[in-house]
């Protein structure tokens, strides 16, 4: 078993995890384990530095709704999180957001895109020489695409 310091977070299921420089950040969840139809959604963020192996609880000025079924990814400096569901509805979300690392907080990219609205599902960046696309997929294997251009801070 890897040793860690810190105090580390709750066991949860259903949430996200990404990698971004030495960092692996741990997003919402459920942290209901072994309790059927769990109401206990997180929206914690977590930070694992992978050289020091110690954790820390991140506390953003705003936070995200809690959720879980959620899709993650690195895009660039920043860890996206769209879709997901809520403790008190499966109806998914149809945000979009972003988090940036380096000023510790979210952004929200926009209230709605396209494909947005969904939970159970993927999102995977795709960086070529010329373009870096976004690409998400859920469970009917639908695949929708968002480019750099819809990447913007609203601040």
């Amino acid at each position: 078993a890897l040793e860690t310091k810190g105090i580390a977070p709750k066991c949860v299921l259903y949430h996200t995890a990404v990698a971004l420089d030495k960092n692996i950040f741990v997003f919402g969840g459920d942290s209901g384990i072994g309790v059927a139809n769990s109401k206990a959604v997180s929206n914690e963020l977590w930070k694992l530095n992978i050289t020091s192996l110690e954790w820390t609880k991140v506390k953003p000025l705003k936070s995200l709704e809690a959720r879980k079924h959620h899709a993650a990814c690195e895009f660039g400096d920043f860890m996206l999180v769209s879709g997901g569901i809520a403790e008190e509805t499966n109806t998914p979300f149809n945000d979009f957001h972003a988090y940036d690392p380096e000023k510790e907080e979210w952004f929200k990219i926009h209230d709605q895109v396209e494909w947005a609205g969904l939970s159970h599902h993927t999102m995977t960046p795709v960086y070529t020489s010329k373009v870096k696309n976004l690409y998400s997929k859920n469970s009917s294997n639908t695949k929708n695409k968002i480019d750099t251009n819809d990447v913007i801070s609203d601040n």
